[in-house]
């Protein structure tokens, strides 16, 4: 198709600024590059009863991507948590996407994806002949679609550490692994979104879990043996991270 245009550059010619406006829209047929875009709806007429909606004029009428992104490191330990004896989750920073969307949507899918680290020790002290004082404290993520918890995100972090701390000379440590950064990668839809903004967020719970024990130290000699107080933390730390979404009309 011809694109007819007023105006040539030529160096060291004056800008001549209405053949330039009608180089790039003129409301002559077939004048300016982009007066036939949209494939020539203004040249060819529209069918009868035809109305203008919000996807026409929005962009990205027919799906919307965002994408955020990142790359600090986000540390949680057990006193932050609170005394609550329900499971209460806190937002986990930098883990989320908050998007608007101009118009109703069919669906609308949410990807997200981190790295998950703990440490998590299980300690039990057999103080008093064979019943066992067991700490097994908690640490769970899960996240949530617009304040809602999502069930199916739903994830247990596993134990790092087991410590044995009797009353006598034993005293053992396992470490159950090596490598302590995991990967999730989790999705979510949503049909029938309304326009508007909404939001996808990454939560852990820690179980209030701060205490001091008295460890087993053996010292030199066949029978002596003394404690010492230690303070003892869960932690959950979240590595590098991102969130998308894309909707569909």
């Amino acid at each position: 198709m011809t694109i007819v245009k007023d105006f040539d550059y030529t160096t060291g010619v004056k800008l001549d600024v209405d053949g330039h406006n009608d180089n790039v829209y003129s409301t002559s047929v077939d004048h300016g590059i982009m007066s036939t875009a949209n494939g020539r709806i203004g040249a060819s007429g529209l069918p009868t009863g035809f109305e203008c909606e919000k996807e026409h004029v929005w962009p990205g009428e027919v799906f919307r991507g965002h994408q955020d992104f990142q790359y600090e490191t986000a540390h949680y330990f057990s006193d932050v948590a609170s005394e609550s004896a329900t499971e209460l989750y806190i937002p986990v920073a930098g883990c989320a996407l908050r998007v608007y969307m101009p118009y109703d949507v069919t669906f609308a899918l949410w990807q997200w994806s981190f790295h998950f680290s703990c440490g998590l020790p299980q300690i039990d002290q057999p103080w008093n002949g064979d019943a066992s004082d067991r700490v097994e404290p908690i640490i769970r993520i899960k996240a949530s679609y617009d304040g809602t918890e999502l069930e199916h995100t739903r994830r247990q972090a596993p134990l790092t550490a087991y410590i044995l701390n009797s009353s006598g000379t034993s005293f053992e440590t396992k470490q159950y692994e090596n490598y302590l950064s995991r990967p999730y990668d989790m999705a979510h839809m949503v049909t029938s979104v309304s326009a508007g903004w909404h939001e996808i967020q990454l939560n852990v719970y820690i179980e209030n879990f701060t205490d001091e024990f008295d460890f087993v130290t053996v010292l030199p000699g066949p029978t002596t043996s003394t404690s010492i107080a230690h303070d003892v933390f869960s932690r959950a730390s979240f590595g590098i991270r991102n969130a998308r979404v894309l909707t569909v009309l």
